[in-house]
């Protein structure tokens, strides 16, 4: 997205990015995907195939685009009355859209990787930080939320199959598949980072760099 906007010299982009559904989430939960030293340095040591297709967006490209370029994200919803429940029949109605579930659940990557992976393996539901977003813009009341959580994360009725395609696409075999989940966490700071380089002191950095870029613009 941001390589075909500057491409296309667009500087304006809209984002669904909210406040009212996903302003939650503690660190534990995440990890930067602009950290590109990370992702190279995990792809290094467990694979041989080359990322040339895997899009990938870096700390200083990012930044060079918001601070250099002057793009600007424009998350529409913040600056209107959202209400996710309304916005979800307005769209079944108007659009035929189907539910697929939950959040993130649209892609079958992400729905086996938060629903199944990021739950048994590191302990993670993160249905939690969604419904307590909820909860705070007061979409829905916290006894909602206990109902909801009381509900499996991933559907029963499909968890033996998606396993047995996830294993497929990926190249495991099911034994391998097992034996990954089995095997004790590693955080993403045994890896090369950003987070632990220049990206933890960047508002240091663009502090620094701020004569320079207005320079750079004057230029461009």
């Amino acid at each position: 997205l941001w390589k075909k906007a500057f491409k296309e010299n667009i500087t304006s982009i809209i984002t669904g990015h909210n406040y009212v559904t996903e302003a939650i989430l503690p660190a534990c939960m995440r990890w930067s995907k602009l950290d590109v030293a990370n992702i190279k340095d995990i792809h290094r040591k467990f694979s041989k195939t080359p990322l040339k297709t895997f899009p990938l967006l870096d700390f200083w490209t990012y930044t060079y685009y918001q601070k250099m370029r002057d793009f600007e994200l424009f998350p529409l919803l913040n600056y209107m009355e959202y209400n996710k429940d309304e916005a979800k029949k307005i769209i079944i109605e108007k659009m035929g859209w189907r539910d697929y579930g939950g959040k993130h659940y649209e892609s079958f990557f992400t729905k086996f990787y938060q629903g199944y992976v990021l739950k048994e393996k590191f302990g993670y539901d993160k249905r939690k930080a969604h419904l307590a977003t909820l909860i705070n813009s007061g979409q829905i009341t916290k006894e909602e939320a206990l109902q909801e959580l009381k509900k499996p994360a991933y559907p029963p009725e499909d968890l033996e199959k998606d396993i047995e395609y996830f294993c497929k696409k990926m190249g495991f075999t099911r034994e391998e598949f097992e034996q990954i989940m089995k095997e004790p966490e590693v955080p993403h700071t045994k890896y090369k980072s950003y987070e632990t380089g220049l990206y933890r002191h960047h508002e240091k950095v663009m502090t620094t760099l701020r004569p320079i870029t207005r320079l750079v613009k004057k230029i461009i």
